[in-house]
């Protein structure tokens, strides 16, 4: 990929840049004057700016129906409007935290490179992010359809398998496909955003790094058969790249450390929650008086 204007870059350069000295960075451009500031307008322009805003709110109507609060639609309209609406909901969600005053601080400590070098590294990390999606496939999602297919092939069968050589049904491989879609849309949001810049400054080449290395790792577990997590590969992959500033306090380690508390505590509380269930089925009435 090329920068329009700057295509000096060869495929060698590649094995040189590593050696290239440090350079500063070049001063950011002051910003153009505003010329909307009231201060810097002439006061016969302040006048008619005052009256063509006076026209306006006169002929607004007030008494005007307002026919925006009454839907006539009929009844599965609305159902569907609600559904789509909560379907799709995550997908309006901002999820960049650029309002939060810490992270800003935390942001700031990081190094800030070149906007072209970054938009080299933006079409890349849509491949690493898409090799992330393979990976999250290849070990988490097997990990959920590995015992729906032992469950459902004892049901059908009556007996035990215990070769563990009996084929997975395409059903259940687009159950969980499907499954991990649907929990992107409505509640996938707030991991993106406790990731995505609640841990430390991410840009398109740290995500690019990141994301790699990452995916090689569970792709290399799922080659050995390891159940892993790729969300702890990814969180233990953005704190290093963020360790690759220089700077601890370019990291969250807030965040970092609500993170590992999690995967603590979520070992004991899926198990408690898994085997009251299965007491509770277990021990369920199973014959007919």
């Amino acid at each position: 990929r090329r920068v329009i204007g700057k295509e000096n870059l060869r495929w060698y350069h590649m094995f040189a840049v590593h050696f290239v000295k440090y350079r500063p960075m070049p001063p950011t451009p002051s910003p153009e004057p505003n010329t909307d500031d009231p201060s810097k307008l002439e006061s016969g322009e302040i006048q008619e700016k005052i009256e063509v805003g006076s026209k306006q709110c006169d002929d607004f109507d007030t008494n005007a129906a307002d026919t925006s609060a009454v839907d006539a639609s009929p009844w599965y309209i609305k159902t569907l409007r609600l559904v789509k609406y909560y379907a799709l909901r995550g997908m309006k969600q901002d999820v960049r935290n650029l309002g939060n005053d810490k992270l800003t601080e935390i942001h700031n400590a990081a190094k800030k490179f070149d906007d072209d070098t970054e938009y080299l590294f933006s079409f890349l990390q849509v491949i690493t992010a898409c090799l992330a999606s393979f990976a999250h496939g290849s070990n988490d999602v097997s990990n959920a359809a590995g015992p729906i297919s032992a469950i459902y092939d004892t049901w059908k069968t009556g007996r035990v398998d215990i070769s563990g050589e009996n084929p997975v049904p395409k059903w259940v491989l687009a159950m969980a496909g499907g499954a991990i879609v649907l929990g992107l849309l409505t509640l996938g949001y707030h991991v993106m955003r406790r990731v995505g810049n609640g841990i430390t400054y991410l840009t398109p080449s740290r995500g690019f790094s990141a994301e790699l290395g990452a995916s090689l790792t569970v792709l290399t577990a799922s080659q050995l058969g390891l159940p892993v997590s790729t969300t702890l590969c990814l969180v233990g992959s953005v704190v290093f790249v963020g360790l690759c500033n220089g700077n601890l306090r370019a990291i969250n380690w807030r965040t970092v450390g609500l993170c590992f508390g999690s995967w603590m505590i979520t070992l004991p509380i899926a198990g408690l929650i898994s085997g009251l269930l299965f007491a509770f089925a277990s021990n369920a009435p199973n014959k007919i008086v």
